[in-house]
């Protein structure tokens, strides 16, 4: 997770579009800081403990709610993967094709940033972390650019050095507050819960604890009173 912070952070954010980031619920994410690689393991461990095992899914608050939806639900409301795998049986033509309408790019320069049918991430911060000068430029593929980045190396970061292009759609902005990206974690929460009983998979809650703070921990006020945390948990912004 170190060395994910570390790459995400190496991007320097144009100030124009950090002004754009500020306006969504990933505004969290440009508080972080190089030393700021803990996790508030109380908060997560005590919502661990409110997955209910004789129900499989996660019972939360006073009184008590049961929270009981899983990847294929999100999936299904969306129409869009939320674990960071990329659609298996995409045509690369449309790979290409999305990767030109969402970033405002010639078909040379997308297949470019392709790799292992997604988006190169390195290619991606060579291509788009600086941007032009001038009043007449369209920040919106820069901003689209850096929510990639950060989706694809802290929030939902894989092994392959790229990542989905299936999530561009998401992250307009008038579309990226309007998804539901706490139910996405905690979706993929249970499904990192559900693989450390079957197949004792931990390495499956690392990669996106940060981001399960970020958008579903801090909504639970029963949750932070048992972990002792303040509204925002400690070490995190």
């Amino acid at each position: 997770m170190k060395m994910h912070m570390q790459t995400f952070l190496a991007w320097k954010l144009d100030p124009r579009v950090s002004e754009l980031v500020e306006s969504t619920c990933f505004r969290w994410f440009l508080k972080l800081k190089n030393d700021l690689y803990r996790q508030d393991s109380n908060l997560l461990t005590a919502l661990a403990l409110m997955y209910d095992e004789s129900k499989d899914h996660f019972v939360i608050g006073n009184p008590k709610m049961d929270i009981d939806f899983g990847l294929e639900d999100v999936l299904y409301i969306t129409g869009l993967p939320i674990d960071g795998e990329h659609v298996s049986g995409l045509e690369s033509e449309n790979i290409t094709n999305t990767i030109m309408h969402h970033f405002q790019i010639t078909k040379e320069r997308a297949k470019s940033l392709m790799k292992n049918s997604g988006i190169d991430l390195s290619r991606l911060k060579l291509e788009f972390e600086m941007v032009p000068q001038g009043n007449e430029v369209d920040l919106e593929p820069y901003f689209k650019a850096y929510l990639l980045f950060l989706l694809g190396e802290v929030i939902l970061p894989n092994n392959s050095s790229s990542f989905s292009p299936m999530y561009l759609p998401l992250l307009g902005l008038n579309d990226v507050n309007h998804y539901a990206w706490g139910a996405a974690m905690l979706a993929n929460m249970k499904e990192a819960l559900e693989k450390v009983k079957t197949a004792e998979k931990f390495t499956s809650l690392c990669g996106f604890s940060y981001a399960l703070t970020v958008f579903a921990l801090e909504r639970f006020p029963d949750l932070r009173e048992r972990c002792g945390s303040s509204p925002l948990p400690s070490r995190f912004p």
